[in-house]
Protein backbone atom coordinates (compact mmCIF):
# COMPACT_ATOMS: atom_id res chain seq x y z
CA UNK A 1 0.00 0.00 0.00
CA UNK A 2 2.71 2.32 0.72
CA UNK A 3 4.20 1.98 -3.18
CA UNK A 4 0.89 2.50 -4.46
CA UNK A 5 0.08 5.41 -2.62
CA UNK A 6 3.58 7.07 -3.42
CA UNK A 7 2.83 6.05 -7.06
CA UNK A 8 -0.96 7.24 -7.07
CA UNK A 9 -0.31 11.08 -5.54
CA UNK A 10 -3.01 13.70 -5.81
CA UNK A 11 -6.03 13.31 -3.68
CA UNK A 12 -6.64 9.42 -3.54
CA UNK A 13 -9.70 7.92 -1.97
CA UNK A 14 -9.08 4.24 -0.15
CA UNK A 15 -12.02 1.65 0.14
CA UNK A 16 -11.75 -0.97 2.87
CA UNK A 17 -13.77 -3.82 5.05
CA UNK A 18 -12.34 -2.97 8.25
CA UNK A 19 -12.82 0.13 10.36
CA UNK A 20 -8.85 1.90 10.16
CA UNK A 21 -9.43 4.96 12.78
CA UNK A 22 -9.22 2.86 15.64
CA UNK A 23 -6.37 2.74 17.64
CA UNK A 24 -5.73 -0.95 16.61
CA UNK A 25 -4.92 0.23 13.10
CA UNK A 26 -1.93 2.37 14.18
CA UNK A 27 0.32 0.82 11.80
CA UNK A 28 -2.37 1.34 8.78
CA UNK A 29 -3.63 4.76 9.52
CA UNK A 30 0.09 5.78 9.46
CA UNK A 31 0.69 4.63 6.38
CA UNK A 32 -2.67 6.29 4.84
CA UNK A 33 -0.92 9.61 6.35
CA UNK A 34 2.89 9.73 5.83
CA UNK A 35 2.45 11.12 2.35
CA UNK A 36 -0.45 13.46 2.13
CA UNK A 37 -2.59 12.10 -0.84
CA UNK A 38 -5.39 10.01 1.47
CA UNK A 39 -8.47 12.47 1.67
CA UNK A 40 -10.72 9.62 2.56
CA UNK A 41 -11.60 6.17 3.60
CA UNK A 42 -14.86 4.35 2.99
CA UNK A 43 -15.09 1.26 5.19
CA UNK A 44 -17.70 -0.84 6.60
CA UNK A 45 -17.45 -3.67 9.03
CA UNK A 46 -19.04 -1.67 11.98
CA UNK A 47 -22.59 -2.30 12.04
CA UNK A 48 -23.76 1.06 13.02
CA UNK A 49 -22.07 2.82 10.75
CA UNK A 50 -19.93 6.35 11.76
CA UNK A 51 -17.44 8.81 11.55
CA UNK A 52 -14.34 10.51 12.56
CA UNK A 53 -11.77 12.60 10.96
CA UNK A 54 -8.11 11.75 12.11
CA UNK A 55 -5.25 13.95 11.29
CA UNK A 56 -6.95 15.73 7.96
CA UNK A 57 -8.34 11.96 6.50
CA UNK A 58 -11.73 11.50 6.71
CA UNK A 59 -13.20 7.81 7.51
CA UNK A 60 -17.07 7.55 6.50
CA UNK A 61 -18.13 3.83 7.65
CA UNK A 62 -21.20 2.68 6.15
CA UNK A 63 -23.98 0.71 7.81
CA UNK A 64 -24.40 -2.70 7.70
CA UNK A 65 -25.94 -4.20 5.07
CA UNK A 66 -27.05 -7.62 6.75
CA UNK A 67 -29.19 -5.82 9.68
CA UNK A 68 -32.57 -7.76 8.70
CA UNK A 69 -34.89 -9.11 5.84
CA UNK A 70 -35.64 -6.40 3.31
CA UNK A 71 -34.60 -3.58 1.48
CA UNK A 72 -35.53 -1.26 4.05
CA UNK A 73 -32.57 -2.58 6.13
CA UNK A 74 -30.38 -1.89 3.10
CA UNK A 75 -27.22 0.34 3.26
CA UNK A 76 -25.97 2.32 0.31
CA UNK A 77 -24.70 5.28 -0.57
CA UNK A 78 -23.11 7.44 -3.58
CA UNK A 79 -20.05 10.08 -3.17
CA UNK A 80 -19.82 13.19 -5.48
CA UNK A 81 -16.19 14.64 -5.56
CA UNK A 82 -16.52 18.38 -6.35
CA UNK A 83 -13.92 20.39 -8.18
CA UNK A 84 -13.00 22.27 -4.92
CA UNK A 85 -12.02 18.79 -3.21
CA UNK A 86 -15.01 18.50 -1.11
CA UNK A 87 -16.84 15.33 -1.14
CA UNK A 88 -21.05 15.09 -0.91
CA UNK A 89 -22.38 11.44 -0.04
CA UNK A 90 -25.43 10.86 -0.29
CA UNK A 91 -27.40 7.77 1.77
CA UNK A 92 -29.54 5.28 0.72
CA UNK A 93 -32.02 3.45 3.04
CA UNK A 94 -29.89 3.52 6.32
CA UNK A 95 -26.71 4.66 4.71
CA UNK A 96 -26.16 8.81 6.15
CA UNK A 97 -25.54 11.03 3.81
CA UNK A 98 -22.76 13.85 5.05
CA UNK A 99 -20.73 16.53 3.58
CA UNK A 100 -17.19 16.18 3.73
CA UNK A 101 -14.70 19.80 3.30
Amino acid sequence: MRDDLQRLGGDVGVLDNLEVEHADAEEVRAVLEKGGAVCAVFQGHHHDGGYSEINSIHYYTLKAVVAGAGVENSAYATVEIHANGAMTITGYRRAVSKDLV
